[in-house]
């Protein structure tokens, strides 16, 4: 009988939409649709690009231990949704390190083992990020972008 391979979850993409209003009492901006939240999130970053960072400063660059069992689920927003926002390296385990452009309304899931690394392409980018677990020492870093 042929032995079954355990499924070895991988860096994962996903879309949402954008919704954003403004007006002189205040801005806002919101994803809307399917976002596959971590049904028990312990903690919430939310990133704010200034025009410092844009293509100067990396976000992440880092991968959680895999026993560490820790997920991470990112999520882009900016006014424009067709614009470049970030420039999103990754890699899965010990596989060779991927590129995407990720635009508003993209969302990503980061298992645990798996490292990320984003550039900011545009200031007034938002970055969210939602984890099972709250921040400790259980990642290593690792450049993505030599």
């Amino acid at each position: 009988m042929k032995k079954k391979t355990p499924l070895i979850p991988k860096v994962k993409f996903f879309k949402s939409s954008i919704f954003s209003h403004q007006d002189s009492r205040r801005g806002l901006i919101g994803l809307a649709g399917n976002l596959k939240f971590v049904s028990d999130s312990k903690q919430i970053k939310i990133i704010n690009v200034t025009k410092k960072s844009v293509k100067k400063e990396i976000i992440g660059n880092h991968r959680h231990i895999h026993n560490s069992n820790q997920w991470e689920y990112i999520y882009v927003l900016h006014q424009n949704t067709k614009i470049k926002i970030f420039e999103f390296r990754y890699k899965n385990y010990e596989g060779p390190i991927k590129k995407k452009i990720l635009f508003a309304g993209d969302c990503v899931c980061v298992p645990p083992g798996c490292a990320l690394g984003l550039l900011p392409l545009v200031e007034d980018s938002i970055l969210i990020e939602i984890s099972n677990k709250v921040y400790n020492d259980n990642y290593e870093k690792i450049n993505l972008f030599e």
